[in-house]
């Protein structure tokens, strides 16, 4: 990272950037999208392309209280012939 170690310390803390110049640095170094960190918003971020493990961790568990994960997978009976084959 080419900024120093307390300007980004800075940053992280709530301090005012000095520079765009230093804020794109910040970005850049951190793969960050600059309007993104400026505004809050992006036309290119599209939440749905994230993948959830890049987000969550799975856990087993008994409960069903948080953010749960679910998949359907349909049931084909054992010995069914799908269309199309002999």
């Amino acid at each position: 990272m080419q900024l120093p170690y307390t300007t980004v310390v800075g940053f992280t803390n709530g301090a005012m950037p000095s520079s765009y110049e230093s804020v794109s640095k910040f970005c850049t170094a951190l793969s960050l999208d600059f309007e993104w960190l400026l505004t809050g918003k992006t036309k290119n971020f599209d939440p749905s392309q994230i993948p959830l493990d890049q987000i969550f961790q799975e856990e087993a568990t008994n409960s069903f209280s948080g953010i749960f994960k679910i998949e359907a997978k349909k049931l084909i009976p054992i010995g069914h012939k799908k269309k199309g084959q002999p």
